[in-house]
């Protein structure tokens, strides 16, 4: 995947462009094409300050990852926790990061079912770290402060107590002492549907 600026076009979009030529071979390593594009290029003002990021993505085995969608009910957070904690204990996962992203889940999904709309799904990831990931299908999206909900290589390792709210009066201090670092993403711009996603 070659995600590129405005600088890029005229190479991206001509059939016989730099990009195009250079990208037609992509099984290379990463940084091998990242040099063929950048020796290939031509040196113009438009590429001033122009950005290529290359990303090869990978199917992720279907074993590394659980999710799980739930009602606009008030027992959802804690069946979302005892999902949470029976995928966590298959991975043999600490018990401190099972803690912390057992914390992490019942805050975000008690957000989602008190200030979004259903339904409410939760993904935890186990890759380079584990992820959790809770989304809801609300249209609007105001966050005052970064909303954390990951915990990066398996331990946890404590952000600053954060005052930022979410929209509605949701703290989000908790979540962000908990994880280790965090986004929070329109679906409209990632994915063509409607709603929000917390990682």
């Amino acid at each position: 995947m070659a995600l590129h600026s405005s600088g890029f076009l005229p190479d991206a979009q001509s059939p016989a462009g730099v990009l195009r030529t250079v990208l037609s071979r992509p099984g290379r390593p990463l940084r091998e094409l990242c040099d063929a594009v950048a020796y290939a290029l031509p040196r113009e003002e438009r590429l001033h300050g122009a950005t290529l990021l290359l990303v090869r993505t990978r199917d992720l085995p279907r074993d590394r990852y659980a999710e799980w969608e739930f009602p606009h009910a008030a027992d959802s957070p804690s069946r979302a926790r005892n999902q949470a904690r029976a995928t966590l204990a298959g991975w043999d996962i600490d018990e401190d990061t099972s803690d912390a992203t057992e914390l992490i889940v019942s805050e975000l999904v008690t957000n989602a079912w008190r200030h979004g709309t259903p339904p409410v799904r939760l993904r935890l990831i186990l890759d380079r770290g584990l992820t959790c990931e809770v989304q809801d299908t609300a249209h609007q999206l105001v966050p005052s402060g970064p909303a954390m909900g990951t915990v990066g290589d398996l331990h946890t390792q404590p952000e600053p107590p954060c005052a930022d709210r979410l929209s509605g009066g949701v703290d989000d201090g908790p979540v962000g002492d908990a994880g280790d670092s965090g986004t929070l993403l329109p679906h409209d711009d990632l994915r063509r549907q409607p709603g929000h996603g917390v990682w």
